[in-house]
């Protein structure tokens, strides 16, 4: 009489097959979830939302303090006349930036004095951010701006950098010549144009110039 089939549960099916300790285990809990489809789907359901919002919430931690390193080493300290509302005609003594520099871990700093002028329309607004240019790129330099726009910025008294923003919002160039009536007083800034930086650049809706010349002018 022919030998019948082993099936499984009997012990020689199982001493053939089940090649691993494990085995029985794996068929405990294949069981065990096809028991209860509902528990099963909600238990998955469960452990994939919280798997998203781990990795979304370790993204959304990674951008910040990527942010946080290349904005966070930046400081600007505004000053306000007690009975004004404008910070614009505002101002720290200048002798305090040498102290500022004495202070362990900072590594540049320049006095910042800001005007709002008209641009080439009547309805132009340009803000000119004027500082000392050379510890201002120690603090941060453009990425788009490149060494000849530097040295031609160093060197040119009357230099502006300005953003593409400000450039395309008036029809400007590098190279042009240009003049900004101050909308708090009667004086022009008289300016040329030596370099651009990108709009995305925090620096692509300004023109910067220099301090000294600033002063002199207004």
């Amino acid at each position: 009489m022919p030998a019948r089939p082993e099936k499984w549960g009997q012990a020689p099916f199982r001493e053939k097959w089940c090649l691993s300790p494990f085995s029985g285990q794996f068929v405990l809990v294949r069981r065990q979830l096809l028991r209860n489809r509902r528990r099963t789907a909600l238990t998955l359901l469960g452990l994939a939302v919280s798997f998203f919002l781990y990795t979304s919430l370790e993204t959304v931690l990674e951008t910040l303090e990527r942010i946080v390193d290349r904005t966070a080493s930046d400081t600007i300290v505004f000053a306000r006349p007690r009975h004004e509302v404008s910070f614009v005609s505002a101002g720290l003594p200048r002798r305090y930036i040498a102290e500022v520099r004495e202070v362990d871990g900072v590594t540049a700093a320049t006095p910042l004095r800001f005007v709002f002028a008209r641009g080439r329309s009547e309805d132009s607004l340009v803000m000119a951010v004027a500082a000392e240019f050379e510890p201002y790129l120690g603090i941060h330099r453009p990425p788009s701006l490149s060494a000849p726009e530097f040295d031609r910025m160093r060197a040119t008294k009357d230099g502006a950098i300005v953003g593409e923003e400000v450039l395309i919002a008036n029809r400007w160039k590098v190279g042009d010549r240009i003049s900004l009536a101050n909308l708090a007083g009667p004086e022009t800034l008289d300016l040329e144009i030596v370099g651009d930086t990108d709009r995305d650049d925090r620096w692509g809706g300004v023109a910067v110039v220099h301090l000294d010349y600033l002063d002199k002018v207004c």
